[in-house]
């Protein structure tokens, strides 16, 4: 459950592109970005307040220290289970 009650889906899906700047971006995507199948994807922010929140329309905001770490343990097609 996000802090304003709503549910997050359960969302079956794999890694199909992985973005890497390496450090964040000025905007608010961080520095690494999994992108999913059906236009979801798994970024970091420029706003850590901002994380797990519903404000990231389908996309899920993580700490960029936790999407660093996703991203170099997730390779193309592994599966991601969203809950």
């Amino acid at each position: 459950m996000l802090a304003d009650g709503s549910q997050i889906p359960v969302v079956g899906n794999e890694v199909v592109r992985k973005d890497a700047e390496g450090i964040p971006s000025p905007w608010a995507l961080g520095g690494f970005r999994l992108y999913l199948v059906d236009a979801y994807a798994l970024h970091g922010t420029n706003a850590p307040s901002s994380g797990l929140r519903a404000v990231s329309h389908g996309w899920v905001r993580l700490r960029n220290l936790d999407i660093a770490a996703l991203y170099q343990m997730m390779d193309l097609a592994t599966p991601v289970y969203i809950y």
